[in-house]
Order: C-alpha cells, then sequence, then structure tokens
C-alpha cells in the first residue's frame, strides 16, 4: 500500500526538493528520506484524506533540515520537467510548467519555494509557516517581496 503512494506523491517530493536546493544530483536520496519519514511517523496522521498536505510538510520540513546540515548541491542540474509538469497540475493555464520553473530560478530559494507552496500548490499561509518553520507574518512578508520581484521580471 505505502508503495502505491510513495509512487503517486514521489513527482510532488521531487519538486519540493528541486525547490529547496535547485539543483542536485540527490535527489533520490532525499526522497527517499522523506519518504522513510513518513512511513515511521504514518500513525501521527490523524486524518488520511490530508495525507498530500502532510506529506509535504515533511518533504519541506526535511528538505530545510537538510540544507540547514550545510548539505551541498552538486553543479550538475537535474531536469526533470516530467516531474515538474504532474507536480504542478494545479498551475494556472496562463504560464506553462517550464515558464514557472524559470520565474522560480530566479528567486532566492526559500522565496521561490514559498511562492511555489502559495500559488501553485494552493496552501495558506498558515500552513505554509508551518512547514517552513517561520511566522505567518514572515511568510506573507516573503511572499510580497518575492511577487514583487516577480512582477518587475514580467513586465516588459
Amino acid at each position: 500500500m505505502f508503495d502505491r503512494l510513495v509512487d503517486r506523491y514521489q513527482r510532488l517530493v521531487r519538486v519540493t526538493a528541486w525547490n529547496v536546493f535547485r539543483q542536485t544530483r540527490d535527489l533520490d536520496d532525499i526522497c527517499q528520506e522523506v519518504f522513510l519519514k513518513a512511513y515511521l511517523n504514518l500513525s501521527s496522521l490523524a486524518d488520511p484524506a490530508r495525507f498530500k498536505g502532510w506529506l509535504l510538510k515533511i518533504a519541506v520540513r526535511t528538505c530545510l533540515d537538510i540544507k540547514r546540515q550545510g548539505f551541498q548541491t552538486a553543479e550538475t542540474p537535474v531536469d526533470f520537467q516530467e516531474d515538474w509538469d504532474s507536480a504542478d497540475q494545479k498551475a494556472s493555464d496562463e504560464f506553462s510548467a517550464p515558464e514557472v520553473k524559470s520565474l522560480l530560478e530566479t528567486l532566492p530559494a526559500e522565496d521561490g519555494l514559498i511562492i511555489w507552496l502559495k500559488y501553485v500548490q494552493g496552501h495558506a499561509y498558515e500552513e505554509i509557516a508551518g512547514m517552513v518553520g517561520a511566522s505567518e507574518a514572515a511568510v506573507r512578508q516573503r511572499a510580497s517581496r518575492a511577487m514583487k520581484v516577480l512582477r518587475e521580471r514580467l513586465q516588459p
């Protein structure tokens, strides 16, 4: 049963890891760690209908913890456009997945993560704050600044 959940959500976890690390050849190892933590903590999931959000929270926290521990990203970019396309099913029709990915690459990684969680995945600021370990006010402020930068870059 858990292997079906891994198959279903692996792309979401990979794109989450990309949003934190941007370029790494270690995405599979990071994803494996996320799913291991999820499996070991499955009993803490109160509502199975909220599995996706619960897993996303584990993915974000795990990736940020790894990054804070000094994880070095690889110099070789990883191309997983198929993963990105599948994970971004909620993306607006106005932007294709490559355009969203390209825009997010221009932001600092944590700002890009917040924008992706808010505007592509559709999470509330309160949820994002819990995922990234910051106050809701700080998340709102970072999102506002990042959106301002993106608007400036999108204007001719």
